[in-house]
């Protein structure tokens, strides 16, 4: 099941997430107007959705992956902060059909 706006017991909305039978995905996704304050700012939501989608989870040791998805790329700071958080990078293309 794939939800947009996927709403965490927090009150956190998740831009998109995916619900598999082993797992979940969260993604955290950030235009090419985001400046290293909403990068970082979209780094520590990807760790908050991990957490408090983990907490939601009725399985037992449930996986939760996250993705921080831009259009741009990053720079080294925040590559720094997403491999110590665990935290995947995806760059789209600016130019999508």
């Amino acid at each position: 099941r794939t939800e947009t706006e996927f709403g965490l017991d927090s009150g956190d909305r998740v831009d998109v997430a995916y619900h598999l039978p082993d797992r979940s995905v969260m993604i955290e996704v950030k235009s090419r107007i985001s400046n290293v304050v909403d990068l970082h700012r979209g780094v520590f939501q990807c760790v908050k959705y991990r957490a408090v989608k983990q907490a939601m989870d009725v399985r037992t040791d449930p996986l939760v992956e996250v993705f921080l998805v831009t259009e741009t790329k990053i720079p080294g700071e925040i590559k720094a902060l997403l491999k110590r958080h665990d935290i995947r990078h995806v760059q789209v293309p600016l130019d999508r059909p």
